[in-house]
This record gives C-alpha cells, structure tokens and sequence, in this order.
C-alpha cells in the first residue's frame, strides 16, 4: 500500500482518537483537498479534552513497584541532574542515598529501581513544576520509551504524553522519521490492553466530575443547585436501568466545544438555536413516550406484572381498611400519570406544531368503571354524577376532567371512613 493511501485508510479510522501527531503527518502527505476535510473533524474533535487533563494519581495511573531502568530513562536522569547542576554523587546524597547509588542506575550495574525511589529521585525537579514525580517523568522522558504500568501493562510514552496532555518539549512529529509516524499512528487505533482503556475511562469520567463541580459552583440559588443534582442522578438511574440505550443517547455529539469558536459566531449561533428546537421537540416526544408506558404498566395484564385493576376481583365489604386504602391509594396515583400523561400529549403537541389527536377516553372510561366496581364491591353508600368526554374535548378540558376524579376518590375514602365507624 502506498503512502498516501495508507494514511487516508488510518485518518478514518482514526477519527474519534485524539492525537497531534496526526497534524503533520497529514500536512505533508495526503491530498490538500482531503486534508482540509480531515483536518477540520480532528480539530472538531481534539477541542473537548483541553483544559481537561489530569494527574496520573487521579485515574490511578502507578508504574509497578518494581521498575526496569531503560538507556531511556537512565537518559531522563543525567538530562535532569545536568539541567540543575549536579553531578550523580550530589543527588544521591541530596535525596539520602549513598555516593554510589546512583552512578551504579547512570552506569547500568543496576538493572531495576523501585518506584519510591524513582519518586524520590524526581520529586524536588518535579515539585519546581508544579508537577507529580510521576507527570514529570511521563513529560520529559522520551516519547518512544515503552513505559511499564502496574497489571504488568507497558504502553509507548507518546501515547501516556497525548492522553494526559503533557506533552515533552521534543514531542514534535517534524523530528522524526515517517516510519515512526506511520508506526505511532497505527498504535493509535489498535485495540489496547483492558487496564490502558481502564485508565482512559477513569481519565474521561474525573473530567466529567470536574466540569460539573465546576459549573455546580455557579449555581447561585438552591433550584438551580437541586436541578444540577438531579441531573447528575438522572444520569446515573438512567444507565443503571438500561444500560445500552442510554448509552446511544449520550453518543450523540452535540457539542466539540463552544459553538461560535467550532461554526463561526453566524452559523454557530443557527447551529444553537436549531439544536435546542431538536431537543425541545425529543425531549417532549420522549417525556410523551415515558409517560404512555408509565399509564400502560398498571393496565398490563401480562403474567408476573402487578396490575391494580386485578385487585378489584377480590374485595368486598369484609376487606379491611387499610387494603381497600391500598387500591385507592393506587387509584390515585393512575389518575396522576394520566394527568401526567395529558400534560406530555399538550406539549408534544405545542412544541411539534400538530393537534392532539390521542384517544384518551378508553382510559376515562376504564377509572370510572373500575371505580363504580369499587364501590359496588365494597357495597359502599355513596353515588357521584361524572360526565363522560367524548373524542371531541380538547386536552384542556381533559384534564379538568381528570382532576374531577380526585373529588370522586376522595368521597369514597370518605364513605369508606363512614362505614367502618
């Protein structure tokens, strides 16, 4: 395969990774036309992760406690002792080692360090930076080093200095050959051992954490501030029911970053404005749908589900008052969801600019029979007028007509307190 069609065949693929060594090796490779193309969905899709970066304790990202010194790393060392001025035998007595120590790492007699230690080494170089020993190591050691991870995991330092964003200062793809381009590109979209994906999911979801923190400290009232956190928990019970689905919601791109800096301050705007006219018009779709199934499941006479309207079979004027204050206590949650039910069928309606064309009045006429079985189970004193709509009455009125049902529930409830005294 020749070069160019090599990359054009990894650009694809590579769409949704984020990486910049991919900038330069397009630059001067593939054809101008496709590189503008390209170029504007890896820009599109870098912007996210700026100012989202974080510390390799934070996704719990350790070397092993034992760590195998490399002609990388031993490189790391000299660089870094030379660049404050010290000789091997002054930072092993600075950091407490003895004047050999560290000649014998520098001069390979010895083959391993432990990662205390490594720590130690780096940590007053790594402190100047306002850095973890750990940060300081992955950003100034060589991007073609292959660092070893706890799980017996090694991976390329380019990959650990673009997922962590702490890029060394000759991270740059102008210096290096193109059969290392090539090579670090491919890595790029293999598939990686579970523990790096671990790390990288970790990585995403403290980013997630730390931008709603963020946008939490601005709440200035307790409704903006319960609003925030029933966000965060609607999330978290939507995944813990089905998994799958909420997962090809949240798939969806929406945003790679501000939208005027992505589109330009017109069409970036244009871009706002039909993006919310999109979720207003799911969001009353799907709040109808959660609704409509909510109303079924308690008229759902599949084997194994609770169905409230079975329970009318089996009272009678001997059923005790806290039973009979259960079905009733049911009936007036179903008249609930179907004003619920209601409201969602007029927004829908509203916001998607068509009538309201659902037949509510089996659901009206199923209550009030079930409620006229009720009462004339029980055997109770007690008689309410309630005039049925018809396919005509218009949502408002319906739901008028829906809280008239709760007088009736309530009158029985009444009659129910009468006969038992």
């Amino acid at each position: 395969m020749c070069l160019e069609n090599l990359c054009i065949s990894l650009a694809w693929s590579y769409y949704n990774t984020v990486c910049t060594y991919c900038q330069s090796f397009l630059h001067k490779y593939v054809h101008i036309s496709f590189l503008y193309v390209f170029i504007g969905l890896l820009y599109i899709s870098t912007i996210p992760h700026y100012n989202m970066y974080i510390s390799l304790k934070e996704v719990i990202l350790m070397f092993p406690e034992k760590i195998k010194i490399t002609d990388e790393l031993i490189q790391l060392i000299i660089d870094t002792r030379k660049e404050h001025n010290l000789t091997a035998y002054q930072l092993s007595e600075k950091i407490g080692k003895n004047k050999s120590w560290l000649p014998n790492i520098e001069n390979r007699r010895t083959k391993n360090i432990s990662r205390d230690d490594l720590i130690l080494l780096f940590k007053d170089f790594a402190k100047d930076k306002n850095m973890d020993a750990e940060e300081f190591v992955i950003k100034y050691l060589s991007p073609t080093a292959t660092v070893e991870l706890n799980d017996n995991v090694s991976v390329p330092n380019h990959y650990l200095q673009n997922s962590m964003g702490i890029y060394s200062p000759d991270h740059d793809m102008l210096h290096i050959s193109d059969e290392e381009r090539i090579k670090r590109m491919e890595y790029y979209i293999q598939d990686k051992p579970y523990e790096v994906d671990l790390m990288r999911l970790k990585k995403n979801l403290k980013d997630l954490s730390d931008t709603i923190i963020d946008e939490f400290s601005y709440c200035e009232t307790p409704d903006d501030r319960r609003n925030m956190i029933n966000l965060v928990k609607t999330m978290r019970v939507n995944f813990q029911g089905e998994f799958a689905y909420t997962q090809k919601l949240y798939q969806f791109p929406l945003f790679h970053g501000d939208a005027e800096t992505c589109f330009g301050k017109t069409v970036g705007e244009d871009y706002l404005q039909k993006t919310n006219s999109n979720i207003e018009s799911f969001s009353a779709k799907q709040k109808l749908l959660y609704s409509y199934a909510d109303i079924c499941s308690d008229i759902n006479f599949e084997e194994g589900n609770y169905n409230l309207f079975v329970d009318l079979m089996f009272i009678n004027e001997k059923t005790d008052i806290e039973k009979l204050d259960d079905i009733l206590f049911g009936f007036e949650s179903f008249i609930y969801e179907l004003h619920e039910y209601l409201l969602a069928a007029k927004n829908e309606a509203l916001i998607n600019h068509h009538p309201c064309k659902i037949n509510f009045i089996r659901l009206f006429e199923h209550i009030i029979k079930s409620l006229n079985d009720f009462i004339s189970n029980v055997k109770l004193d007690y008689h309410f007028e309630y005039t049925m709509p018809t396919q005509d009455t218009d949502v408002d009125e319906l739901i008028k007509k829906c809280l008239e049902l709760n007088t009736i529930t309530y009158g029985i409830k009444q009659a129910i307190r009468n006969k038992k005294q």
